[in-house]
C-alpha cells in the first residue's frame, strides 16, 4: 500500500489568524452577496433538489446549434488537399502533448501559418463535430470535442478575423463558427490597422438550452461547459503551433458590444451571454511584423480601453443574419437571470497581465497566516521538478495520438465495478492535474492563481490505500484548506514521485476506509461514482471574492481541469465524466468544511467502463452528412425550433 515513507508529521496551526483589508467596491459586494447567495439556493440537498419548474417535454429542448439566417457562409474545409496535409503533421503529435508542457513547446515550434484549412482544423479539433451516434432507425445524433452538461450545448463560439490574416476568400471580420455545417457565418465587417500577431475567439452563452433540462442549477453547468471549451480551444491552438490567451480584462457588457450580441434581435430567452475574449497568438514575434497599434507581445500588457478602441468597429457596420429560434417555447426562471446579470461585472483594470498579479495576492489578504510545527513558515513551494519527472518518465500507449484521443473522447454511462487502475497511472493523472506555466490547458493565462482542489474518493488503485485525498492545487491555499477542514483528518503526505520530499507532495491522504457507497451517495446516488478506480469533487476557494464575475471564472477553471481529466481517463484506456448532481454540503460534511470557506463545485470519476462502444448504436464520421451537400454552396438545410436537432437526417 502507498504510505507515507517515514514518519508520521502532524502540522499544527500555532500563530494566531491575521486579517488584512482590500477595499471592494460596495457595489460588488451587493453583487457577490447575490451571486453567492444564488449558489446556496441552488445547491441538492437529501430532502430537496435546486429548484426546477416541472418536467422537460422532449419537443421543447432548444435547437443545440445557432443558426443566424442570411448570413454569409464561409465553408470550412473537410476533405481537400489542404486539410489532409495539415491532419497529417497533427497526426505525428504523440497523446503527451496533451500533458507535458515541452511537449507543447515541441508543437509551438512548428507553428501553422493561418489559412482556411489550419482554422478549420483548429475549429473542429476544439468546437466541432466528432462523430455521428444512431440507435435503430430515427434517433441520432452527433457528438462534439467540447462536452457539455447532458449534450445540450449552451456554449458558441465567434471568431475576431483581422485584416492582417484575411485571405482573397476570406474577408475580414467577425464570424460565428456553426459546427453543424462547420462553415463560419459572417456576422458583421471588422476592418483593423494593428499588427495582432494573430485572431480573437470569444465564447458566449445559450443559457436556456440548459436550464429546459436543470432548472436553476443550470447557471453552474453553462460555466462548467465555458471552461470545458476554454481549455479545448487551448490545446487545439496548442497543437497547430498557437497559444490562447484570456484577454481578462474586457468586461462583459464591452464584449458584448464586441459581439454585436446588444444589437441582435434575439428571440425571448434565447439571448446570449458573452462570457469571455481568448486572444490566438499564431505569429513571430513582433520585430518581424509590420503595421500600427498592438504589439503582438504586449496585448497582455494593454488596458482594457486599448484593446478595445483596437476592436471596436468605428462608426456602424452592418450586421448580418438573424437568429433563428432555438424552441417553440421556454420556461423562464428568474432567478437565474438575476445571476447572471448580477455576475458580469469584472473590475477595471490596466492590463491583464495588473489583473493577473492582483489575483493572485488577493486572496492572502483573507488567508491565514501560519507556521507549521516542525516546517518554519507556510509559505513553501511544491516539489515541480517531481511532478514534471513524472510527466516525462510515464510511458503512454504508443498507438495514442493526441487528435485520435480528443476524437474518441466520451462520457462513461456505467462503470466495471471490478476495473482497476494502476499507481503509475494515478501518479501521472495527479501530476498532469497541477497547474504549470506554458501547459496546453493550465497556462498562466488560463489560470493564474488557481483556486481549485480535488477531494478524491480513491477506490480501486493498485498500491494506493482506499480512503478520501485531496490534491492541493495551489500551495498557498494549504493553510486555509487545513484550518478550514475538522481536526481529526490525517493529512499524511503522499508522493507523486518516489524521490519527492514528503512535505513538498501536493497530494494528502485524510481518511482511510471504504468510500465507494458515500461517494455513489453524495453524487445523487449514481452507480459511476462508487464503482470508479476513484471520483472527486472540486472544491473553490470561496472567502476572498474581489468581483462578481468571479462566481462564474471558479466554474471556468473546474470544466477546464475536468477536461484534462476527461483526456487523461481516455489516453490511460479508461473512461470519466463530469458529475454535475450532486449534494453540496453534504460533501463539505465528510471533511467538516466550512463551506463559506470552500465549496465544492463540480465533481468527475474516472475508471473502467463496462462498453467503450455501445454495439446498439452506429457510429459514424462527424462530417459526412456535408460531404454529398456541399456541391451546393448556398444551399443550407432546415433547422427546426425545438427537438435539440436529435433525429434530423440533415
Amino acid at each position: 500500500m502507498l504510505r507515507l515513507a517515514g514518519c508520521f508529521v502532524f502540522w499544527q496551526l500555532t500563530a494566531a489568524e491575521i486579517h488584512c483589508t482590500e477595499h471592494v467596491d460596495p457595489a460588488f459586494e451587493r453583487l457577490i452577496t447575490k451571486a453567492q447567495a444564488f449558489h446556496n439556493r441552488s445547491k441538492h440537498h437529501f430532502d430537496r433538489m435546486s429548484p426546477r419548474k416541472g418536467n422537460p417535454r422532449w419537443e421543447d429542448q432548444p435547437n443545440s446549434f445557432r443558426t443566424y439566417t442570411g448570413a454569409p457562409l464561409l465553408h470550412l474545409p473537410i476533405k481537400n488537399s489542404g486539410w489532409a496535409t495539415v491532419r497529417n503533421s497533427l497526426a505525428s503529435l504523440p497523446a503527451q502533448t496533451l500533458f507535458q508542457k515541452e511537449s507543447a513547446k515541441a508543437a509551438k515550434s512548428q507553428s501553422m501559418s493561418v489559412t482556411r484549412s489550419t482554422l478549420g482544423s483548429f475549429l473542429s479539433l476544439a468546437m466541432g463535430l466528432t462523430a455521428w451516434k444512431q440507435a435503430g432507425t430515427g434517433n441520432q445524433w452527433t457528438l462534439r470535442a467540447n462536452p457539455s452538461s447532458g449534450a445540450l450545448h449552451p456554449t458558441e463560439a465567434y471568431l475576431l478575423m483581422p485584416s492582417s490574416l484575411a485571405k482573397s476568400d476570406m474577408v475580414a471580420g467577425l464570424y460565428h463558427y456553426h459546427p453543424f455545417e462547420h462553415a463560419l457565418e459572417r456576422r458583421a465587417d471588422w476592418e483593423s490597422t494593428s499588427a495582432f500577431g494573430g485572431f480573437f475567439v470569444a465564447l458566449s452563452s445559450v443559457v436556456v438550452r440548459e436550464t429546459f433540462k436543470y432548472g436553476e442549477r443550470a447557471f453552474r453547468y453553462v460555466n462548467h461547459d465555458v471552461g470545458h471549451a476554454m481549455a479545448c480551444i487551448a490545446l487545439s491552438a496548442a497543437l497547430h503551433g498557437w497559444q490562447a490567451h484570456w484577454v481578462r480584462n474586457v468586461d462583459a457588457s464591452d464584449l458584448e458590444k464586441l459581439l454585436r450580441h446588444d444589437v441582435t434581435e434575439w428571440e425571448d430567452l434565447e439571448e446570449e451571454e458573452a462570457d469571455l475574449l481568448l486572444w490566438i497568438h499564431t505569429s513571430l514575434p513582433p520585430t518581424e511584423h509590420s503595421g500600427t497599434g498592438i504589439a503582438t507581445n504586449n496585448i497582455l500588457e494593454k488596458s482594457d480601453t486599448d484593446i478595445l478602441s483596437a476592436l471596436m468597429p468605428s462608426g456602424r457596420q452592418r450586421l448580418h443574419g438573424e437568429p433563428l429560434q432555438l424552441a417553440h417555447q421556454s420556461v423562464r426562471y428568474a432567478e437565474v437571470y438575476k445571476v447572471r446579470n448580477a455576475t458580469k461585472h469584472r473590475p477595471a483594470s490596466s492590463s491583464s497581465a495588473g489583473m493577473d498579479a492582483r489575483l493572485a495576492n488577493a486572496h492572502v489578504c483573507k488567508a491565514r497566516t501560519s507556521v507549521w510545527e516542525g516546517h518554519g513558515t507556510g509559505d513553501y513551494e511544491f516539489d515541480n521538478a517531481a511532478i514534471a519527472a513524472v510527466l516525462a518518465n510515464t510511458q503512454l500507449p504508443l498507438q495514442s495520438t493526441a487528435t485520435a484521443i480528443i476524437a474518441q473522447r466520451r462520457s462513461v454511462q456505467e462503470m466495471d465495478p471490478s476495473g482497476r487502475t494502476s499507481l503509475s497511472v494515478f501518479r501521472h493523472i495527479m501530476a498532469a492535474a497541477m497547474p504549470q506555466s506554458s501547459h496546453p490547458f493550465l497556462n498562466a493565462d488560463l489560470a493564474p492563481d488557481s483556486a481549485i482542489h480535488l477531494l478524491m474518493f480513491v477506490h480501486r488503485v493498485d498500491d494506493v490505500e482506499p480512503g478520501i485525498y485531496i490534491l492541493v492545487r495551489n500551495r498557498r491555499d494549504l493553510p486555509d484548506l487545513r484550518s478550514a477542514m475538522q481536526s481529526e483528518l490525517l493529512w499524511e503526505p503522499v508522493k507523486i514521485e518516489s524521490s519527492q520530499d514528503d512535505l513538498k507532495s501536493p497530494l494528502y491522504l485524510l481518511k482511510r476506509g471504504d468510500y465507494q457507497q458515500v461517494a455513489e451517495r453524495v453524487s445523487c446516488d449514481q452507480q459511476i461514482a462508487g464503482a470508479s478506480a476513484f471520483s472527486l469533487g472540486m472544491l473553490a476557494r470561496w472567502h476572498d471574492w474581489r468581483y462578481p464575475a468571479r462566481y462564474k471564472e471558479l466554474f471556468w477553471e473546474s470544466g477546464m481541469v475536468g477536461q484534462l481529466l476527461y483526456l487523461a481517463a481516455e489516453t490511460h484506456g479508461m473512461r470519466g465524466t463530469g458529475i454535475g448532481c450532486f449534494y453540496d454540503d453534504e460533501v463539505h460534511r465528510l471533511v467538516g468544511l466550512q463551506h463559506d470557506r470552500f465549496s465544492s463545485i463540480y465533481h468527475f470519476t474516472m475508471g473502467k467502463s463496462l462498453w467503450l462502444e455501445n454495439d446498439r448504436v452506429l457510429t459514424r464520421a462527424p462530417y459526412e452528412h456535408l460531404l454529398k451537400g456541399r456541391a451546393q454552396a448556398d444551399a443550407r438545410p432546415d433547422y427546426p425550433a425545438g427537438g435539440g436537432m436529435r433525429g434530423q437526417s440533415l
